[in-house]
């Protein structure tokens, strides 16, 4: 029985496994780790470096485009600043030329008349464009017409003597030896004329309706007939202004 108990025991028994083959494997497994790693590592750090390059380019390009977008801008502004200037220059050479030129008499003349005494004048050509040499010449001849309008009024104010009351014939020898007398039309002259004496007599008018109103009801209240009344408001100029029109006074 004992030897049977010993047998028995005997197969129960496992047989020690060789320590050298798992050693070798675990030292294979950590080889191939370390090898996917640093493969892993390298690729990474390989496509960090080809986006980082692939930015710095997108960039580069981006700036490049830029700096020939201001580049080209930069030389449309100077293409259009010369272009400006030379046109500006254009237009002075003519504005001179209408100036020494065309004055006086010869500012009654028509277009057609001009260009024919002065069109062998190098500067009548400086404005290529006919359009444009027509259009500066009419606001030449209109700021000429306004000049000698504004001439001959500061010469009808000038005349304290002028009797607007008068047709302007009565009133030439008042005017006829100044020279802004000349500067316009008869025409010109009458139509100046009446402009002005209807404006003065208007301004006349309400200067003495303000006279009027500046009076209070209570010291109207105490002039005891129309005369004190009158005799009041011809204290102010507004009064005496109205000599000749009495009856826009009244």
């Amino acid at each position: 029985d004992d030897e049977e108990a010993g047998a028995e025991g005997g197969e129960g028994e496992e047989e020690p496994k060789d320590g050298g083959e798992d050693t070798e494997l675990m030292e294979e497994r950590r080889d191939w780790f370390r090898e996917f790693r640093e493969q892993l590592w390298a690729h990474s750090s390989e496509d960090k470096r080809t986006r980082e390059q692939k930015a710095i380019d997108e960039r580069r390009r981006e700036y490049e485009q830029e700096v020939r977008e201001l580049k080209g801008r930069a030389e449309e502004d100077s293409r259009r600043q010369l272009k400006e200037q030379l046109r500006e220059e254009q237009q002075q050479k003519f504005r001179m030329l209408l100036a020494e030129k065309v004055h006086g008499k010869d500012a009654y003349k028509t277009y057609a008349e001009v260009e024919k005494a002065l069109q062998q004048d190098a500067r009548w050509k400086a404005i290529p464009d006919e359009s444009e040499r027509q259009s500066m010449f009419r606001r030449h001849i209109d700021s000429l017409a306004q000049r000698r309008k504004e001439a001959f009024t500061a010469l009808l104010s000038s005349v304290d003597a002028l009797n607007i009351d008068l047709p302007l014939r009565d009133n030439i020898p008042l005017l006829k030896d100044d020279r802004r007398y000349e500067v316009v039309s008869v025409h010109e002259r009458e139509v100046l004329y009446a402009e002005y004496v209807e404006k003065l007599k208007l301004k006349r008018l309400l200067a003495f309706e303000a006279l009027l109103r500046s009076f209070e009801k209570e010291v109207v209240a105490r002039t005891s007939s129309v005369e004190e009344l009158e005799n009041l408001l011809k204290a102010g100029k507004a009064y005496g202004q109205l000599d000749r029109v009495p009856r826009q006074r009244t």
